[in-house]
């Protein structure tokens, strides 16, 4: 299985399963919900392919995504690669650094940007 790494100015942030798909942006339905002036409400979604690859997709938004420094509309997210939405960069990894299972339980809370994790 492979997941999905979120970070911000170098940090990881998080990690998160692509099942079937994650929806980004400001906006607090999304699934990964970014706090940043610089993303749309409705930004970007990524989703597993046919074959388990996790493709993106720009959403209309007004700064667009970009795969290791390539604006695109839509593509293929692979290992190595970052994809970055606003100030945020994604990568697909294959797996987890040691002691990091915790993330893959990350729930919204109901109050805004607020994210907890649950026990399995």
């Amino acid at each position: 299985m492979a997941f999905l790494q979120h970070c911000l100015n170098g940090a990881l942030v998080a990690h998160y399963v692509v099942d079937p798909a994650l929806r980004l942006g400001r906006a607090a339905d999304n699934d990964i919900v970014l706090e940043d002036g610089t993303v749309s409400g409705h930004h970007a979604e990524i989703h597993l392919g046919e074959q388990g690859q996790f493709l993106f997709k720009d959403l209309g938004s007004t700064n667009g995504v970009s795969l290791d420094g390539k604006k695109l509309a839509q593509g293929q997210l692979d290992e190595g690669q970052w994809l970055t939405v606003g100030l945020h960069e994604f990568t697909r990894i294959e797996q987890l650094p040691a002691g990091m299972e915790q993330t893959l339980k990350i729930k919204k809370s109901w109050i805004p940007g607020v994210y907890y994790t649950a026990e399995k």
